[in-house]
């Protein structure tokens, strides 16, 4: 039996003092091991995930005084503040609408009116008075409050439209809205379309009412109580 015979007794029998390196190799070389493969285990790629902090109560306090997006029919609004005041029956409040709201630039009817001033007065009483109705309504606002509407009518350029807050005890006025437009310019193609611009200037003004009202709550109001009378003497 040549060497590498004895080398593979040798192996078989498991004595291990036995081999030499050159049994060594020859076993490797003639018994051949398959090796089962590794189990892989699944690779995870961590990613950093945004943290979501818990809005604080400014931010809470500010969403909430945001207002939210009108959809209410302020045509129909503006007819039914027309009836409801007396001004005029429901078909006619409807005909004037239609007729100085909807259609093409510019108002025609302003033009021909005897007495263009009060007309474009009256209209702009009429539009803006229910905007603002409907912006006092939505935000509660102390007793002592007032909310004052003035127009300054031009019959050659821009017509401008004043919302004002008073707050009452002597404090500051707060202007809610101040709006320059040519009175025959107020025209609009659909009744959607002055429903998306009416719904605008309700949501501007409820936004400054809300801050000026809170603005008017935190403030504080000095009372004197303590007076003695002095006397003088000349």
């Amino acid at each position: 039996m040549d060497g590498q015979g004895h080398a593979q007794n040798d192996l078989l029998k498991g004595d291990p003092s036995k081999l030499t390196q050159k049994a060594i190799s020859i076993n490797v070389r003639n018994y051949r091991y398959t090796v089962p493969p590794k189990k892989q285990t699944p690779s995870f790629t961590t990613v950093a995930l945004p943290f979501q902090e818990k809005r604080s109560e400014y931010e809470e306090s500010t969403m909430k005084a945001m207002p939210m997006p009108e959809s209410r029919n302020w045509m129909s609004y503006l007819m039914d503040s027309l009836v409801n005041s007396g001004a005029m029956p429901a078909w006619e409040a409807l005909e004037y609408l239609t007729t100085h709201l909807i259609g093409e630039a510019p108002n025609t009817n302003l033009h021909h009116s005897k007495s263009p001033y009060e007309t474009i007065q009256q209209l702009l009483h009429r539009v803006y008075g229910p905007i603002v109705e409907a912006a006092s309504r939505t935000v509660e606002i102390p007793k002592p409050a007032m909310i004052h509407m003035f127009t300054d009518i031009s019959l050659m350029g821009k017509s401008a439209v004043l919302v004002v807050y008073h707050p009452g005890q002597n404090q500051p006025h707060q202007l809610l809205l101040l709006d320059s437009v040519p009175a025959w310019d107020i025209v609009f193609e659909s009744s959607t379309a002055f429903n998306e611009w009416a719904g605008e200037r309700y949501g501007w003004i409820v936004s400054a009412l809300r801050t000026s009202a809170h603005r008017g709550e935190t403030t504080p109001v000095v009372q004197v109580t303590d007076l003695q009378p002095v006397l003088v003497e000349y």
